[in-house]
């Protein structure tokens, strides 16, 4: 999202993984968790992970999305 977007750019992760938890949660429940847009919120998820350095987040959400792009 762009608000999560812009507050991980600030340097505020835990806000911004707040607003991104927020997301993936309405997109798992709305769309179901296999739907290419939910995949997506687990990838943006994983990026912002990475960039907090919070590394096995990061390994967990990406590999998430992974698993739901090949399906």
């Amino acid at each position: 999202s762009n608000l999560g977007a812009s507050q991980a750019q600030r340097g505020d992760f835990d806000a911004a993984t707040a607003t991104h938890k927020r997301l993936l949660a309405l997109a798992e429940l709305r769309l179901g968790e296999d739907h290419p847009d939910t995949a997506v919120a687990y990838e943006s998820m994983g990026v912002l992970a990475h960039h907090a350095k919070r590394f096995e987040q990061a390994r967990d959400h990406l590999a998430r999305a992974e698993a739901s792009y090949a399906k």
